[in-house]
């Protein structure tokens, strides 16, 4: 049975529900504010592998505090149940802005230098995400791009050469109906790097590599490497090459397809280094085509247009209108899951 409250929340509506749980809109009636609680339920609650993965992502998450990066207010256990308390997003996740079309380019650059500068954060502090994907970030009303769900998070120690890499081996692959590889990675087969996708030990340019498709999906609206299933788009991954993007979007500028194609080096050596690197190479474009002021060091939050044109040499359309969406992500993965569906 659903509380009607938790400690000094009031619960008010249902956001989203699965396997692992439910994330309902609340009221902070201490603070007098709307917040978003995420319940861990039923035979997650039981699980002691699915309550460590939530405490993580709790505490990971408060840890990294950022104006990228979904803020968790407090986390505990309510008649034996975990919850979080985060913050209340307004918007809808990058997935489904893209929505199968390419981002106009200023769009995809303000997006793009957002998320770099979440994931630096993150890496100074010597976390590794794991996950990052377009569903995994989240563009609220007014622009504002925030960095979800560390439940796949790990904490890491740091290289001579100042790498974030993952301490111990990686955990197995629960099975599932999902188009996922038991026992080899952990992660969302279609944006995992090479490394991941072969069960290597990790490091933050895996992240990289994971934030590389994020960008090609903004510049095309589709993703570099596909398949059937997970073995097929795992295979694409380590051993194919993918169209450039200026080839599905012939609007994109050149650099953009150097930068994308930096940043999806299957040889980690040859990537981008570090999160930095990769956002001074997008301000660089920004400015070139006038849209980044380079005394901001994060650029200031864009209204979300109702309507954007579809990118194509010959043809004009016009996107269906933003639905305003309230949640702080999608809905908690199944129970005992270490790894998230494509």
């Amino acid at each position: 049975m659903t509380p009607q409250r938790i400690k000094h929340y009031r619960l008010r509506e249902k956001l989203g529900e699965g396997g692992m749980g439910v994330v309902y809109r609340a009221q902070d009636e201490q603070l007098n504010r709307s917040v978003a609680i995420k319940l861990l339920s039923g035979k997650c609650s039981e699980d002691p592998k699915a309550v460590e993965r939530f405490h993580r992502e709790a505490r990971i998450t408060a840890a990294l505090d950022h104006p990228h990066i979904c803020t968790v207010y407090e986390f505990g256990d309510f008649a034996d149940a975990p919850y979080m308390v985060m913050e209340l997003l307004n918007g809808q996740t990058l997935n489904e802005l893209i929505d199968g079309w390419p981002l106009e380019l200023d769009k995809l650059l303000d997006i793009a230098i957002q998320v770099c500068d979440a994931l630096a954060v993150a890496h100074d502090s010597g976390i590794i995400h794991r996950d990052i994907k377009s569903s995994n970030i989240f563009i609220t009303e007014h622009g504002v791009a925030k960095v979800l769900d560390f439940g796949l998070a790990k904490l890491c120690k740091k290289d001579a050469l100042g790498l974030a890499n993952a301490v111990g081996p990686l955990s197995a692959l629960v099975p599932s109906s999902s188009m996922s590889i038991p026992g080899l990675a952990i992660g969302t087969a279609s944006h995992m790097s090479p490394e991941q996708a072969t069960g290597k030990e990790l490091d933050s340019r895996s992240d990289l590599f994971s934030f590389g498709v994020v960008l090609y999906e903004m510049a095309t609206g589709a993703l570099p490497f596909q398949g059937l299933d997970a073995t097929q788009i795992l295979q694409a991954i380590v051993s194919e090459s993918y169209r450039q993007p200026s080839k599905l979007n012939p609007n994109l500028p050149k650099e953009l397809d150097r930068i994308i194609g930096k940043v999806l080096q299957k040889d980690r050596a040859l990537r981008y280094q570090t999160l930095g690197a990769l956002k001074a190479d997008l301000v660089k474009l920004w400015q070139d085509f006038g849209g980044y002021a380079s005394s901001h060091e994060v650029p200031p939050p864009r209204a979300e247009s109702k309507t954007a044109s579809c990118r194509s040499s010959c043809t004009t359309a016009i996107r269906r209108p933003l639905e305003s969406r309230v949640g702080w992500c999608r809905p908690p993965a199944r129970c005992g899951e270490t790894a998230q569906h494509i």
